[in-house]
């Protein structure tokens, strides 16, 4: 359906003719020898052939520890590259942020042969950075250096304790690195790449909460956007802020899986979704009062990793039915093949466990207000409310910002504005779990100029999900041209025979 579909929307549009988003020469002159920042936006990178693969390339640059005392300390960026296969055909470099916050860029672009298409790895250098704070990059610490503090966190039952006792374990460790992260920060660290790299405009590709990054790089650099693609779209005026907008949509994608399920002759789960849903809710609630599921000792699974499991196969719809067999299993007393998909799946392991570089990013997101014990006991319970399975997770959640030792951003809560940016390219999955589709559709009223395309599918990421969200995104990288307004794909991932929902 896809590349029909494209083909259909051109003939819908026949009197419509795509702009081509053409990169101007650079606005702003070159930094004066005198100006503090100059040494870092002059500096040449030194690339070698990286040790994971070497294939791509590798290099570390300086950046300053705060853009406002740029004489100050400094911190280490480290990158990947791997260059354009075309050099004839090639545009520029792309930069790339998978989002998060705090997953490795570097990761995603090693991975890049099987994400990328050919046409946009022919025609640009594509570029990972480890965002300041994260991986390779010089990381946030939270590791106390007193062995009693240490235990004291781990020994934490209560969540606004553990949080507090593991927020000052990070101030301990990673000191002034701390404030120093917030996605201004790393948003400045992508003008100095640009810089260093030679590009006199930035072409970006954002997944998730890089949507929200590549956002507030067009806030504070406007004049300096190429063409920019934001994937999965994130709305600063409803992430992190509104406690149910995520657990909604987590409960919802569920209650699809199931509900496909329940459509198969053989569902394990069994025909009946609600009867179904109620089962995998008591089976978590139990774990609140039992501990893990299961009996053999080398296959137990908490229920935070229970959650983790269904949570992250929302995110990829081929996985659904390995997911629902395994909960079959577990409501059996069998938590085998739930163990397994603990083990197999990314992120899964330990739940969602406390994270310095995620918490040092989020936490200022929040308004000041919702910061606080009491805020965050009234939105775990707006969430229990709006979504009785994944809301349990969001008063945790929000007490971890409560006692994080740096302070909200200006910007916390509101839209933020890209006045003078050319259009951007956002693109969305209509039935996206962990950022729902109105968070697309507000910041699309926000973006003036730019262009909306959803795919009528669920599943985390809009690139590179089949021929049409491809060929949205390439042409737009590649050649420039935005797609006629109203756009709309059909792509689904393909789950192989036998293992459908």
């Amino acid at each position: 359906m896809g590349m029909r579909l494209w083909l259909a929307l051109s003939g819908l549009a026949a009197a419509y003719t795509p702009a081509v988003h053409a990169v101007p020469p650079a606005l702003l002159p070159t930094l004066p020898r005198h100006d503090p920042l100059y040494g870092f936006y002059t500096q040449k990178p030194v690339w070698t052939p990286c040790a994971e693969d070497r294939r791509f390339s590798c290099a570390t640059l300086k950046a300053p520890l705060d853009y406002a005392r740029p004489d100050g300390g400094t911190i280490r960026v480290s990158l990947n590259r791997l260059p354009a296969a075309d050099p004839a055909r090639r545009v520029g470099a792309l930069l790339t942020n998978p989002g998060g916050p705090g997953s490795s860029g570097l990761e995603f672009v090693f991975g890049a042969h099987g994400y990328f298409s050919a046409a946009l790895r022919a025609g640009y250098d594509i570029i990972g950075m480890d965002p300041r704070g994260v991986g390779a990059s010089t990381p946030v610490v939270c590791r106390s250096s007193s062995p009693r503090r240490t235990a004291e966190t781990d020994r934490a039952k209560n969540p606004a304790d553990r949080a507090a006792l593991f927020a000052e374990s990070c101030l301990e460790a990673s000191g002034e690195l701390l404030p120093n992260v917030r996605t201004p920060s790393v948003a400045r660290d992508l003008d100095l790449v640009r810089a260093v790299l030679g590009q006199e405009r930035l072409h970006f590709y954002g997944a998730s909460y890089g949507t929200l990054l590549g956002r507030f790089y067009a806030h504070l650099f406007p004049a300096r956007v190429g063409r920019m693609v934001l994937d999965s779209v994130v709305d600063p005026a409803g992430w992190p802020g509104d406690p149910t907008a995520q657990a909604v949509g987590f409960e919802t994608a569920f209650r699809v899986m199931v509900g496909r399920c329940a459509q198969r002759p053989r569902c394990p789960l069994g025909g009946d979704p609600a009867e179904a849903l109620a089962k995998v809710n008591r089976l978590i609630s139990r774990t609140e009062d039992d501990g893990p599921l299961g009996a053999d000792p080398g296959a137990l699974v908490t229920g935070r990793e229970a959650l983790r499991v269904i949570q992250l196969a929302t995110y990829r719809e081929e996985t659904w039915p390995a997911v629902t067999e395994a909960l079959a299993a577990a409501l059996r007393g069998d938590s085998g093949p739930l163990r397994l998909l603990v083990a197999v799946i990314p992120g899964a392991a330990g739940g969602e466990a406390l994270s310095g570089g995620y918490q040092a990013v989020v936490c200022p997101h929040l308004r000041p207000e919702e910061r606080t014990a009491r805020a965050a006991r009234a939105a775990g319970r707006a969430a229990l409310r709006a979504a009785p399975l994944f809301g349990r997770r969001v008063e945790a959640q929000r007490q971890s910002c409560v006692r994080w030792p740096v302070p909200s951003l200006p910007e916390a809560g509101l839209a933020v504005r890209t006045d003078g940016a050319p259009p951007l390219l956002l693109v969305h999955n209509r039935h996206d779990a962990a950022t729902p589709v109105h968070w697309a559709r507000s910041a699309y009223g926000e973006l003036p100029g730019s262009v909306l395309v959803l795919n009528d599918s669920g599943g985390h990421g809009f690139y590179p999900m089949g021929e049409c969200t491809r060929g949205i995104v390439d042409r737009f990288l590649v050649e420039g041209r935005l797609p006629a307004p109203g756009a709309l794909c059909e792509d689904h991932v393909n789950v192989p025979a036998g293992r459908r929902n």
